[in-house]
């Protein structure tokens, strides 16, 4: 790891620990020629996963898009943080385990609203409302009926 400061290829690690139930290593390190200290972080990443889109193109899975929903599914609501990131995990770790190189983004889509409508019917019903373009009130009665009907 390059020291930040000035771009030193040799740098020490003076201590690691890991965080987000052991799913990431943070190591701080020292430079050996000015000294600095700075920490990394380390988060296993799934390297060739592609997310098929609807309109056909490819990209890269960025578990920060997921994130970035779930923060504005909850922005009203009273979940914590920690709440919202131990979702994100679980959510990561079942794309992750589908055991495919590639998904649909409504396969990722359609995984994220089960695991809302497990835990919270009207986060399910905000994000479902985004997701699935509801465009009349028939659309969020027939989603909120259905929602209902399950519990």
């Amino acid at each position: 790891m390059r020291c930040p400061e000035c771009q030193n290829p040799d740098t020490k690690v003076t201590a690691t620990r890991v965080q987000d139930e052991d799913r990431v290593v943070r190591r701080r390190r020292r430079c050996s020629r000015c000294g600095y200290r700075f920490s990394t972080l380390e988060n296993c990443c799934i390297a060739d996963l592609v997310v098929l889109k609807r309109d056909g193109s490819r990209e890269t899975f960025e578990p920060q898009k997921i994130l970035s929903a779930l923060k504005k599914t909850f922005k009203k609501d009273a979940r914590s943080d920690e709440g919202i990131r131990q979702l994100h995990q679980q959510i990561v770790q079942i794309i992750q385990g589908q055991e495919k190189r590639s998904l649909t983004s409504r396969m990722i889509g359609d995984i994220v609203l089960e695991q809302l409508r497990q835990i919270d019917p009207m986060a399910y019903i905000r994000f479902a409302s985004v997701y699935k373009n509801f465009q009349t009130p028939n659309d969020f009665a027939s989603a909120v009926q259905a929602i209902s009907e399950e519990s």
